[in-house]
């Protein structure tokens, strides 16, 4: 029993959250498919980044049409510096904050921007964005 279909842009995968499998690939329909397997622990120490995670797809989805290319490139004229998510919102209203939201969530997705804080720490108003060059 597969638990998730991972999508990577270097092609899709199997997710199986049990110690006990052993397999390291699959074949369904014809398909060749790698398999990782995760145990209940290591997700377990993984529960806050999965929960932030939780919480920031659904804005991207179901605000995806609704982001214009020139608010991505706004919010990242603000994100020139590491920046709380409160600050990012108030320099970008009068914009729709769901949407400015949006805006950094695709851009963080996309992996243009990361915030290291979402590993450890709830998403929150405090949590800080920074750009991929930031990383340290």
């Amino acid at each position: 029993m597969v638990d998730y279909w991972v999508r990577k842009c270097d092609g899709d995968s199997l997710l199986i959250l049990d110690e006990e499998c052993r397999l390291s690939n699959a074949v369904i329909s014809g398909t060749r498919y790698a398999v990782t397997t995760i145990s209940h622990a290591e997700l377990a120490a993984f529960e806050v980044w999965v929960e932030n995670w939780e919480r920031i797809l659904p804005v991207i989805t179901s605000c995806r049409t609704l982001v214009p290319d020139t608010l991505l490139k706004s919010v990242q004229r603000v994100v020139r510096e590491p920046i709380q998510l409160s600050h990012i919102e108030r320099e970008l209203s009068p914009a729709e904050p769901t949407i400015v939201r949006a805006a950094l969530f695709t851009l963080l997705h996309r992996g243009t921007l990361h915030a290291p804080q979402l590993m450890t720490e709830p998403l929150s108003f405090l949590t800080q964005f920074a750009t991929t060059e930031d990383k340290s």
